[in-house]
């Protein structure tokens, strides 16, 4: 939708849609993507039907905006049709790009993101990762058992960009979606590095010092 406030054309009619799940909130409803990128997911509140991730659906629905978020409610006609499907590739944002409008309810992943703000106090073990262009919130709504990142830690996080309690959380919906990196950089093995001169023109040099085990001077040219 073109519309600044997000809300689906579809909002009060009762659609025939369908796609595969790509995540399942325990008695809480799925969502389903169809495709990858922008515009491609949805969330559905259903309780009485059991599916799978990796499931292709088709069903009825009526759409709504709940609490500024899309959904798809009063589910019927399902049909399950085929199971076991890969999932939609999960789409690389930035974490200052996950409460964009058209990621909503969207497979994304945040790559090489710092935790600036781990689980603790009232957040319900929630926690903040940064890229540098802005902070994305990890939420615990499918998966609760996501090992918890200390502060510093560098994570790269999969998981379906929900809205709820007025802010959109990536949901991490197992284990693996939850990726802790290591680098020379989390070593600190980069802190005697040095570069010059800046700006440069012709000429470029990198001094990795004992990054490289010995004292290294690398040239480059243009």
């Amino acid at each position: 939708t073109t519309d600044a406030s997000g809300d689906s054309p579809y909002a009060g009619q009762t659609v025939i849609t369908g796609g595969i799940v790509t995540g399942i909130i325990p008695a809480g409803g799925f969502f389903v993507q169809s495709g990858s990128g922008p515009w491609t997911g949805v969330y559905v509140y259903d309780t009485d039907d059991a599916v799978a991730m990796g499931d292709s659906l088709t069903f009825t629905a009526a759409v709504s905006e709940y609490y500024n978020n899309t959904e798809l409610s009063g589910v019927s006609g399902l049909t399950v049709v085929s199971s076991g499907n890969a999932m939609p590739e999960a789409l690389d944002v930035m974490t200052g790009e996950v409460a964009l409008e058209p990621l909503e309810s969207v497979l994304v992943r945040v790559v090489g993101a710092t935790c600036t703000e781990a689980p603790g106090g009232a957040n319900f073990g929630k926690y903040k990762l940064d890229d540098g262009s802005g902070f994305a919130v990890i939420g615990k709504v499918i998966y609760t058992t996501v090992p918890d990142p200390a502060v510093d830690d560098v994570l790269n996080v999969t998981g379906v960009n929900y809205y709820s309690f007025s802010e959109y959380d990536i949901e991490p919906r197992m284990a693996s979606d939850v990726d802790f990196t290591t680098g020379i950089a989390d070593a600190g093995l980069l802190s005697g590095v040095s570069f010059g001169p800046n700006p440069a023109t012709d000429l470029l040099q990198v001094n990795l010092g004992q990054a490289a085990g010995n004292d290294v001077t690398y040239t480059m040219a243009d």
